[in-house]
């Protein structure tokens, strides 16, 4: 776990870097973007965990379980 934290270092460093790159209209996109992929994630989230209770049956694309 450590030797993860460690390699990400540079791909964060450059990332950051890079976006201070970006103009203004560029970061609220991207800003508004994560914001929304952060809602899209936590509701998937909350649906496999009702789904693991019976509350909610599961999602499934053939083998495939969404939630």
């Amino acid at each position: 776990m450590l030797l993860f934290g460690v390699a990400t270092i540079p791909v964060l460093v450059v990332l950051g870097m890079g976006t201070g790159q970006l103009g203004v209209r560029a970061r609220t996109f991207f800003h508004r973007i994560g914001a929304v992929v952060i809602v899209l994630i936590a509701l998937q989230l909350v649906l496999r965990g009702l789904a693991a209770f019976g509350a909610v049956p599961h999602l499934r694309f053939g083998e495939f379980v969404i939630w």
